[in-house]
């Protein structure tokens, strides 16, 4: 019955189009939506595949939220030893994949001359 409650919920079956601060979940509002009643051993059946599967759901959302939580703490302390000088930068990329690494050759914009940059305060100030 919990499963076919929440199921129902999550679906808006027993949304009648009314809004209001406190849902109610009225007799008229049961009564009217159609609930499966199969026999207790298929029930049962239901519910442990349910439990077990949900289960596994459960643990794979908590171990990807923890690797989320390492990622963003990894990247503050990798920042703040940046920042503090602890972490040379430059000793870090040399041990970079070469994969990873920028060859001269690489496909960079080219260097434009002193001149030819037009920086937005100074076209504002050349329109006014």
């Amino acid at each position: 019955m919990y499963y076919a409650l929440l199921t129902a919920a999550k679906s808006n079956a027993f949304n009648d189009g009314k809004v209001s601060t406190i849902a109610h979940l009225t007799g008229d509002k049961l009564r009217a939506h159609r609930f499966p009643f199969p026999p207790v051993s298929e029930q049962k059946s239901l519910v442990n595949f349910l439990d077990s599967k949900l289960k596994q759901i459960d643990q794979a959302v908590f171990a990807a939220q923890r690797e989320i939580s390492l990622l963003h703490e990894y990247r503050t302390r990798l920042i703040a030893d940046v920042v503090t000088g602890k972490l040379d930068i430059r000793e870090a990329a040399s041990q970079l994949p070469a994969e990873l690494v920028l060859e001269e050759d690489a496909d960079l914009p080219e260097e434009v001359e002193g001149d030819d940059v037009i920086l937005e305060a100074d076209s504002e100030e050349a329109e006014a």
